[in-house]
């Protein structure tokens, strides 16, 4: 499955297809990320998770303000006052914890993801046929493994 992706592409015109119809690398590509993502699918769960809570912990800032300024301020109760901007300080410290977790969760497993891929297609290259590499541009075999696993990053 891997060779498929490190052949030299003979079709230009099939190549520029692929590229139109899959985004940037090739559908093969993206078949083994995603096979070597399926470990990770808990922390991508999470990761999804985590991106509602962030959404709905913004959504306390405006309703915080809108507060203040129209119930505590036309009142004049400065403990109310005193209150909403701790629970807003607190929401934004939370919103702000719940961000960088979710960063560090998910590029934990992408980053996993991805040397599991170079790995394998690193031994898929060591296992070739020395036929393989007399047919092949050796120019142009690190150029498109490199291209096909940064395009995923």
């Amino acid at each position: 499955m891997t060779s498929d992706i490190l052949e030299p592409n003979t079709q230009a015109s099939g190549n520029a297809e692929s590229t139109r119809r899959f985004g940037l690398i090739d559908p093969a590509a993206w078949r083994l990320v995603l096979n070597h993502l399926r470990p990770k699918l808990g922390s991508i769960v999470s990761f999804a998770l985590a991106s509602l809570a962030v959404a709905a912990l913004s959504l306390v800032t405006p309703v915080l303000i809108r507060d203040a300024f129209n119930v505590a301020a036309p009142k004049g109760d400065l403990m109310l006052f005193v209150w909403l901007g701790l629970t807003l300080l607190g929401s934004r410290l939370a919103l702000s914890g719940v961000i960088i977790w979710s960063r560090r969760l998910i590029n934990r497993a992408l980053t996993a993801a991805m040397a599991a891929f170079r790995l394998s297609i690193l031994k898929s290259l060591l296992g070739f046929e020395r036929s393989f590499y007399t047919r092949s541009d050796p120019s142009a075999v690190q150029p498109r493994f490199v291209q096909n696993t940064d395009r995923v990053e």
